[in-house]
Order: C-alpha cells, then structure tokens, then sequence
C-alpha cells in the first residue's frame, strides 16, 4: 500500500522511457520497480482505461474517509505515512480453529505431511493461489528447480491442462514430492510441523 501510494503521488510511472527501466521510489530509495512491476492498466506512462478510472475514483473516495483497517502489523511498515490514517490489526485468518476431538478423514496430502513428520523430513510448500497469474514456462521452470533440488516438497497446481507436464515430474521424484490438483487447507499446511518454507506470489 505504502509502495503504491509513493508511486502515485510522485507520478513516477510517467518517468522512465522504457518498461524495464528501474524507479528509485521516493520514500523508499532502497527499492526499484519498473513499469512491468504493474498491472497492464496502470504501466503506461499515461494510463486510461475502465480499471484505472475505477480505482481511481476508489482512491478520491477513500481519502475522503477517516482512515483505514489493515490486516497487517505496524513493525512491517514502521513509520511509514497513510492518508488517511492507517489502523494495521495484525495479521487475521478468518478460518475456524479445529475443534479439539473433531473427528474427519484426513486429505492425502495430510497424510503426506504427517508421514514426512514422523521420518524427521522438512517441507517446502508452494502455491501460488487462484489469482496470481503464472505462465506455462514460468510454472515449467519452477517445477524443474523443485525436481532438482532433491527437496520435499509440497506442490499445488490448478486444474489447468498446460500444466500436465507435472504429471512426468510427480512420477520421477516419487514419495520426495507430492503434486495435489484440488483446493486444500492452506492455513492447516502452514501450521504442520514438517512444513518449513513457503513459497508463493509477491502480493
């Protein structure tokens, strides 16, 4: 937010000629972005369109409000202005805790974990969610550096049929690599004691 905010107010965008040119942003000299950094709607130099008319008028409407609630804690961001004011509540998770004694069948990938936990085995977990958009040769190369990394891991995958070439992958790494094709417990995954890393999108 504060990121977005520095870019905006400073116009910086409009600033470099090319896409892959690196943006000193003001309040933050230590970090660089590029116009390939953002959305298709708002990496030109002069923006338009449905979407940024959209979240432009999110933005005069907001700034007229009191402030904002912010599921993320003030230490990330020490120090940083928000206009208008920022109230940061920690992180939430709105999913219901297990009831102690709750008694249900546990998924395959649980059963993964829970024998990767019993042999003393770490896990790195990746998933990149439903809305961050990962390409073919993209999801290719990250498959291929979890193949060679001779790691655990824990793999999501969307329901996609360019994605298939994980089938190939599942089979030569065998019990080190578990690839699941449904929607699973993310909150449960990260909470097991044999998952160590988690990888993920960037925003």
């Amino acid at each position: 937010m504060a990121i977005q905010r520095d870019v905006g107010v400073h116009q910086l965008l409009s600033v470099p000629e090319s896409n892959s040119e690196p943006i000193i942003l003001k309040s933050f000299p230590w970090i660089k972005v590029t116009r390939n950094d953002f959305d298709e709607s708002f990496n030109k130099r002069d923006p338009k369109g449905p979407l940024f008319d959209f979240v432009l008028e999110q933005i005069v409407i907001t700034s007229d409000s009191y402030g904002l609630i912010v599921n993320r804690f003030y230490k990330l961001e020490p120090n940083r202005e928000s206009q208008p004011k920022a109230w940061c509540i920690r992180p939430l998770c709105l999913a219901e805790p297990r009831v102690e004694g709750e008694t249900k069948s546990k998924p395959k990938w649980a059963n993964w974990l829970d024998k990767k936990q019993e042999w003393g085995s770490s896990v790195l977990y990746v998933a990149f969610g439903s809305q961050a958009k990962i390409s073919k040769e993209q999801f290719r190369k990250i498959s291929k550096g979890l193949e060679e990394s001779k790691v655990n891991f824990l793999l999501v995958v969307r329901k996609n049929k360019q994605f298939n070439f994980v089938n190939e992958i599942e089979k030569r790494v065998r019990e080190r690599g578990m690839i699941v094709r449904e929607r699973v417990d993310r909150r449960e995954i990260l909470v097991h004691a044999s998952v160590k890393v988690f990888l993920s999108h960037c925003g």
